[in-house]
């Protein structure tokens, strides 16, 4: 008859006496092999994190207070910012680990690191490889300084939702937003999308708008210096009556006309924009077609999706 298949068990280490331990023999009990296991996980762990004040500038030789104590840095911004070095540790800090994880909310301002910038110290300066990092919103990035060749180097590359082919970025409106008299196109307080250099990104926003055939709407789609691309929109209104039109460039002007007796619209707008040298934000602006002193409203739970394409 066969026999098999056979399979080796590898047993647990008996407990022995301290006298036994303390004289070589034997082997360490399983308790004090787990022990030993979670005092080495313990080690790495990240026991400090800080938020510092909001950056409103570009920061050179970055050192923002409390810092040395802190494994992970939770950094908010004003807009897009270079932080061109972070200052040295202390020698004593040997195999310094430090995490900048950039919290602004999606569509909010993307913090890049230059790398080997002379606007920082030589030992204060990012070393990477495959040259400057953008640490997008919601993304995180880990260092390691090395104090042989005085640089911090990239311990992981930043992840998160604007990898190319990724889940899609959302923004979504909280609070309806509304202007009265006024037919100046003026940037939308929440449908925006922050945009690093050479990006390539598809867009769609959707709009529920609230106006009249007296006041009408307008928007463009702006983006950063140098940007190209184009869009257009498909509107209807509950009655079902449907506008259309069609943007060749980035920052056309595109009234969206109300229907007598039409008092909301639903406006899909779609494009791609390319990012040329200088990063910035993909940017809904939309104002009254003709000044009035009554509201035209974007109201709350319009959004914006937006994939990245390159």
């Amino acid at each position: 008859m066969a026999r098999g298949p056979y399979y080796a068990v590898r047993r647990s280490p008996r407990p022995v006496s301290p006298k036994a331990l303390s004289q070589g023999g034997g082997s360490e009990t399983y308790e004090q092999d787990l022990a030993a296991r979670v005092m080495r996980v313990r080690a790495l762990s990240f026991p400090n994190d800080i938020t510092p004040a909001q950056i409103t500038a570009n920061q050179n030789d970055y050192n923002p207070e409390g810092w040395e104590a802190a494994t992970v840095l939770r950094i908010s911004s004003n807009g897009n910012y270079n932080i061109t070095g972070h200052v040295a540790p202390q020698e004593s800090a040997r195999g310094r680990f430090l995490v900048y994880r950039n919290v602004n909310a999606l569509g909010g301002g993307t913090l890049t690191l230059p790398d080997q910038s002379a606007l920082s110290a030589a030992s204060s300066r990012w070393a990477f490889p495959g040259g400057n990092i953008d640490v997008a919103p919601l993304d995180g990035i880990a260092f390691l300084y090395d104090f042989t060749e005085l640089r911090w180097f990239v311990f992981g590359d930043p992840v998160g939702p604007a990898e190319v082919g990724t889940t899609p970025i959302v923004v979504r409106k909280s609070a309806t937003e509304s202007v009265n008299d006024s037919s100046v196109l003026q940037n939308d307080d929440a449908l925006l999308l922050a945009v690093a250099a050479s990006e390539v990104w598809a867009f769609k926003f959707v709009l529920f708008v609230t106006s009249d055939d007296v006041k009408d709407f307008q928007y463009d789609i702006t983006g950063p210096t140098g940007a190209t691309g184009r869009y257009m929109h498909v509107s209807v209104s509950p009655a079902e009556v449907v506008d259309s039109d069609y943007a060749t460039a980035i920052a056309t002007a595109i009234s969206v006309l109300f229907a007598v007796g039409t008092t909301a619209r639903c406006i899909e707008i779609t494009g791609e924009i390319t990012v040329s040298t200088t990063a910035g934000n993909l940017q809904l602006r939309w104002a009254q077609n003709t000044a009035d002193a009554g509201n035209t409203s974007v109201l709350v739970d319009s959004y914006l999706i937006a994939h990245k394409l390159a």
